[in-house]
């Protein structure tokens, strides 16, 4: 019997403890918002899409902004973490090219596909989620939307489908 309420009781304080956690990085989100607000309006969509995992998306998203080119404009952002391998996705569609970054444990990787040198959208559906392909020669670039996601989904679709048929649209 006291080994139920033993078992019961880390049960009840694991959750609160993860509560907390999540709490905690909401906060740092709403200082960030304060201190930063230029900064949290460009890559709002990475920020917004995954509120619990700020600390992954502020460092992936430094880095999108120290790779811009000058007077790149950012459209839209979304970020995508795999929590089995403790990593950060973030995608980002600027006025002159698909942005993505990719941050794990052990490297870092970064591509970037300029929208006159887009060869195929293509869309294919999962599941659970929307698979978002991106080809050019060089690079591919693939984003997986979860149903939750349908907002994000829709504009990286329109954005990307108006470049890919007239690239120099609104550049």
């Amino acid at each position: 019997m006291w080994t139920f309420f033993i078992i019961l009781g880390l049960g009840v304080a694991c959750i609160i403890l993860f509560l907390m956690m999540s709490n905690h990085d909401m906060n740092k989100l709403d200082v960030f918002k304060k201190e930063n607000p230029e900064m949290y309006e460009k890559y709002k969509g990475a920020f917004d899409s995954q509120p619990g995992d700020f600390s992954m998306v502020k460092l992936s998203v430094e880095s999108v902004e120290s790779r811009l080119l000058p007077e790149e404009t950012i459209c839209y952002s979304f970020a995508q973490p795999r929590y089995q391998n403790k990593d950060m996705n973030v995608y980002v569609l600027t006025d002159k090219r698909y942005i993505y970054y990719g941050i794990r444990l052990t490297k870092k990787a970064f591509k970037s596909i300029p929208y006159n040198k887009i060869e195929s959208v293509d869309v294919k559906e999962k599941a659970l989620v929307t698979e978002l392909e991106v080809k050019s020669k060089e690079e591919k670039i693939d984003v997986f939307f979860g149903s939750y996601h349908k907002k994000y989904f829709d504009e990286f679709y329109i954005f990307l489908t108006e470049k890919q048929l007239n690239p120099n649209l609104g550049s």
